[in-house]
């Protein structure tokens, strides 16, 4: 791009501009049509309870004793699925234990 080019392009642009002029209050306006909106919104359940989060673990406190709080529940969640999950294998083992020992459950598997 050659230097004059560049000099008239600038020239061109400086040209265009449209000095548009804003009101007075304009932001002010603005900013009283949103709160506007925002109060004539009618609140649904889930915005209560994101507001009600937002704003109780918002404090540190809270939000460690939050944590701690969903740690442990799920520690306590772990363990019933664990228990759960053990009494069923138990079974099996049982029942696998008792038909290699017992000939006539032997005989009825085998055939």
């Amino acid at each position: 791009m050659d230097i004059n080019s560049d000099q008239k392009f600038k020239e061109l642009m400086n040209d265009c501009k449209t000095e548009i002029p804003v009101p007075i209050n304009f932001q002010s306006e603005v900013w009283n049509r949103i709160a506007t909106r925002e109060q004539g919104r009618p609140s649904s359940f889930w915005s209560e309870i994101e507001q009600f989060f937002q704003t109780f673990f918002g404090r540190p406190q809270y939000a460690a004793g939050g944590l701690i709080a969903v740690f442990f529940i799920s520690i306590a969640a772990g363990q019933f699925q664990l228990k759960t999950l053990a009494d069923h294998q138990s079974i099996s083992l049982q029942n696998r234990y008792i038909a290699s020992i017992d000939p006539y459950t032997m005989s009825q598997r085998s055939k």
